[in-house]
């Protein structure tokens, strides 16, 4: 009768063996995955903080920027220097942990100051309506300056867009990117 139980003994640690390594495999997924995710939350601050910086840079360096172009580089960007390139390469170059930095990409907008009250009583609000497309559009005062692009004119808007494609790699799953965006805007200082 012992050998009875002695065989009985052995499928049982057979199939416990078989179930440890099941329920191994399915929890080191599941903390894999939670590993990953929290390193899409760990991307995303980057993200958030590229946009603010390339919206810092674009403000400064307006119509009015280029007195000393040793000391200020890129200055004038505007929607016809193409601006896009020269952000992405600063992101790019600000040396965020990011585990591939060329999946960053970044787009660009000015916005006109319009006046929404032709009565003249000084009611104006920004408006995503009045997107600067050229040197045709006016400036604050609602006439072309002198020089310059009336883009990236001071006073006017400058929206930057920064958006991040994050590899996710979690065991028996497929691969994928999780698409990471953040827009900032800033009145365009110089």
């Amino acid at each position: 009768m012992m050998r009875a139980s002695g065989s009985g003994q052995k499928r049982e640690e057979g199939s416990a063996l078989v179930e440890t390594a099941l329920s191994i495999s399915v929890m080191l997924t599941v903390m894999v995955g939670i590993m990953q995710l929290c390193l899409v939350m760990y991307a995303s601050v980057f993200v958030n903080e590229a946009a603010r910086e390339a919206t810092r840079y674009a403000s400064v360096r307006g119509s009015n920027s280029c007195t000393d172009l040793s000391t200020f580089p890129n200055c004038n960007l505007g929607p016809t220097s193409s601006p896009i390139s020269v952000l992405t390469t600063y992101v790019q170059g600000l040396g965020y942990p990011l585990p591939n930095t060329s999946n960053l990409q970044v787009t660009t907008a000015s916005w006109n100051y319009v006046t929404l009250d032709g009565s003249g009583f000084g009611y104006s609000q920004w408006t995503s309506a009045a997107a600067c497309t050229g040197a045709s559009d006016p400036g604050p005062s609602g006439t072309p300056p002198g020089g310059g692009n009336p883009c990236n004119y001071p006073g006017n808007m400058v929206t930057v867009q920064v958006q991040y494609a994050m590899p996710l790699n979690i065991p028996f799953w497929t691969n994928a990117n999780v698409t990471l965006t953040s827009q900032s805007s800033m009145l365009i200082a110089n």
